[in-house]
């Protein structure tokens, strides 16, 4: 029986493989030695623990600011509670004053209304006609001449109340408002002045400064007072409130007209027809221009 002999080969061939196997072994070890030295730890984690750090480190500073804002939270929470209370309180004022309006103005139309005869019917010897109180028709005296003051105390004294109380709200130029219309309606223009020129310098909302405004140079114009009209009228455009453009536009050349101003009246008349064509203000600014001399 023969012994094999290890051949060259054979002995490569054992060599190949051995080494194959350390080298194999070892890149298998490398490998997962590798994935676990890149492994990322968790960002999230990272950044609470290194807050917790941050706060530890410096607490006392941390605790500053934490009752700062707490403070601020408290603060901004009872800010906006005074807010809606104060709110609320002036619209129950003005609405207290509104229903005042409305029981007073019964009471004037009553005043002011003619007496109403009764219908004929026969009567007994000696007895009297006698005539009937009407209904009171507020509708009836929504423009008619009276001293609004006189005639409407408790409303005037309520609202009044309201302008001193809640002045630069919303609340606050309605009363303003409603006081210069109360004053304007009733043939008192004058005093009607003061009250829309307030309404219009406590709001900063355009459109509402720019109605104010309107209605001001209106009590100006009733009062025969054309220049102080169109400056009004002027600072009322130039507030920017499009729907008002095509009145104040006819107000401002109307009070060009009051000035005896006929050549500015005729270029606003102009700046209606192109800048509002094909609307009913440029309709009645072609008329009133063919008026002019």
């Amino acid at each position: 029986m023969t012994t094999p002999v290890d051949s060259p080969k054979t002995e490569r061939m054992s060599s190949t493989l051995t080494q194959s196997g350390v080298a194999a072994g070892s890149s298998s070890t490398s490998h997962k030695l590798d994935r676990k030295g890149l492994r990322r730890p968790d960002q999230f984690l990272a950044f609470v623990s290194q807050l917790f750090k941050k706060f530890s480190e410096h607490r006392q500073a941390m605790l500053v600011v934490l009752a700062v804002l707490v403070t601020v939270a408290a603060v901004t929470a009872f800010w906006t509670n005074r807010q809606e209370t104060k709110t609320a309180s002036a619209q129950a004022a003005l609405f207290d004053a509104q229903k005042s309006l409305g029981e007073e103005l019964k009471k004037v139309a009553v005043e002011l209304a003619p007496p109403v005869a009764p219908a004929p019917k026969a009567k007994a010897k000696g007895e009297t006609a006698k005539t009937e109180t009407p209904a009171p028709n507020v509708n009836a005296i929504l423009f008619t001449r009276f001293d609004v003051e006189q005639k409407l105390p408790e409303t005037v004294k309520k609202l009044k109340k309201v302008v001193d109380e809640f002045g630069g709200t919303s609340v606050g130029y309605e009363a303003n408002l409603l006081l210069g219309d109360l004053f304007f309606d009733h043939g008192e223009s004058g005093k009607a002045v003061p009250w829309y020129s307030q309404a219009a310098s406590t709001t900063s909302v355009s459109f509402h400064r720019a109605l104010a405004l309107q209605s001001l140079g209106y009590a100006y114009e009733n009062d025969s007072k054309p220049a102080e009209a169109l400056a009004a009228y002027e600072k009322a455009l130039g507030a920017g409130a499009a729907d008002l453009k095509g009145d104040l536009l006819l107000a401002t050349a109307r009070s060009h007209v009051a000035l005896n101003d006929q050549a500015k009246a005729r270029s606003t008349y102009d700046q209606i027809l192109s800048q509002m064509p094909d609307t009913e203000f440029a309709k009645t600014a072609r008329v009133l221009k063919d008026e002019l001399r």
